[in-house]
Formats: C-alpha cells, structure tokens, sequence
C-alpha cells in the first residue's frame, strides 16, 4: 500500500522548513507541517516533496492562486495545489485581527480513531494542528482550538465551503474559518 503523502505550508517572516516543521506519520499517510518566509523557499520545497512523491499540498491563506499557480509549475505539475480561501464575512473577521499568533490547522485523517494533536512554536507564531477523522471531529477540534486562545483556523483540501460552513457554524463564528478545498 502506498502512503497517501501530504503537505500544510504555511508563510512566516523568519522560518523555514528546518527551523518549523512537524512531521506526523502513520502505515496511511505521511503528512508534513511547515514554514517558509519566501515564494523562492516555498517553490523549491515544492520541488523536493514532488521528487519525494508528494500528491498533495495546501497553503496557508497567505498564498493566493496565481501564487498557488507558481507552487504547482515548481513541482512539476505532479502535486495537486490547494490554497487557504475564506468567506467574505471571515475575511472580514481576519483582517481585523488585532494578533495573529495563535493558528489553528485541522487536517482530515479518516483512518485515526480519535483526533490527534501537534504543536509548533516560534517566537514569531504558534500553531495548534488536529488530525481529524470526520466533520464532527473537525468540529471539536476548532471548538477545543478556540479555548486554547487559536485566533483564527485553516482547514486542509477535504473540507470544501459546505464543510467549512459547518465548522463555523459549530463554534458560532468566533473566529475566522479558511479552507484549502
């Protein structure tokens, strides 16, 4: 069985994929969290996960799709591309962030029996991650991820607007919700 190979870039103005990383594998998936701080870095991590046999990469909301565009030529046209879009009312809602430190990334795992965590700090951001198995574990996890203080969410390609709505829904809007699908 081949690993489904997955990747959550997000942008920073200090990190890279050494120095922000977080690797969560299991006999499923092979999923990889991590930072870059230019559209250089991020096209030539892009050029290593494609020869890595990656099938998948979703970008933060700071990508947009003529930069998702660019991500995709970098690795070859063999990875498929996604990036963070949000609502015009939760775009709203993160623009008006007063604090951007505290980020939330739930990714869809259906072979987990239950949600699991990670965790990536830096002095410049932190980053709460739930693997998920389903759309109610997916609301759980925003809901758990808003107690902690996450400031607003990003979700991977499986969860589309209709899913996403749910989402936002579940936790009453209380902050911005994006989705890659």
């Amino acid at each position: 069985m081949t690993k489904f190979k997955y990747a959550f870039i997000m942008n920073s103005a200090t990190q890279t994929p050494e120095t922000y990383k977080e690797i969560h594998e299991n006999r499923n998936s092979y999923f990889l969290i991590a930072a870059v701080n230019s559209m250089e870095m991020a096209a030539e991590l892009a050029r290593e996960l494609s020869e890595k046999e990656f099938t998948v990469i979703d970008l933060c909301g700071d990508f947009d799709e003529e930069k998702a565009a660019v991500i995709a030529e970098a690795a070859g046209g063999k990875i498929e591309v996604g990036y963070a879009k949000y609502s015009s009312e939760d775009l709203e809602k993160l623009d008006a962030l007063e604090s951007m430190t505290e980020y939330g990334v739930i990714l869809m795992e259906s072979s987990l029996p239950e949600i699991e965590w990670s965790r990536l700090e830096c002095d410049e951001f932190k980053t709460t991650v739930a693997f998920v198995n389903s759309l109610e574990s997916a609301c759980t996890a925003a809901a758990e991820m808003i107690e902690d203080g996450v400031n607003f969410i990003e979700m991977c390609g499986w969860f589309d607007e209709e899913k996403t709505k749910e989402v936002i829904k579940s936790i009453g809007g209380a902050v911005p919700v994006g989705y890659c699908g």
